[in-house]
């Protein structure tokens, strides 16, 4: 019971002040204290969570459905610092992606098929990316020499 107290009176009472120092309004505080600690403290902790063995919803995927990384993609990225960037990776769409012989040897033939698949449509994916940037930088830039060099000429 002492600790109870001692634990109410932790949360309840400011620390700054010891508590021989409190008004006489500060005696009845803590005779309401005594009183709530002579009784039993009811546990408010929320209720148990029910264990499971297979993880929640939203972290259950398939880990080869997990786009590649590329070099179009890192492309397109640096892109945004250095436009050229987008004109390289718009020509990898014009590129063969052929994959070297020693290539994921651990893996069976089908699933090195299906792995270069996967990342040919993510090179696809990004390239075409890339193409639009470097068609967009194209379009944005003939309009800004076209408006200089019509104002001053």
């Amino acid at each position: 019971m002492c600790t109870a107290v001692i634990a109410l009176q932790s949360i309840i009472l400011p620390p700054s002040r010891p508590i021989s120092r409190f008004t006489s309004a500060s005696v009845v505080n803590l005779a309401m204290l005594r009183e709530i600690a002579a009784h039993e403290l009811v546990d408010t902790s929320p209720p148990a969570y029910t264990q499971s063995a297979a993880p929640p919803p939203y972290i259950e995927q398939d880990v080869t459905s997990a786009e590649p990384f590329t070099v179009a993609r890192l492309l397109f990225c640096y892109g945004f610092i250095f436009p050229m960037f987008w004109f390289a990776g718009a020509f990898i769409l014009a590129m063969p992606l052929k994959a070297p012989a020693a290539w994921e040897e651990s893996k069976t033939e089908e699933e090195r098929t299906m792995l270069f698949k996967v990342l040919r449509a993510t090179e696809v994916k990004w390239g075409k990316r890339c193409l639009y940037a470097s068609l967009g930088f194209t379009l944005l830039l003939v309009t800004v020499l076209a408006h200089i060099f019509a104002t001053h000429h």
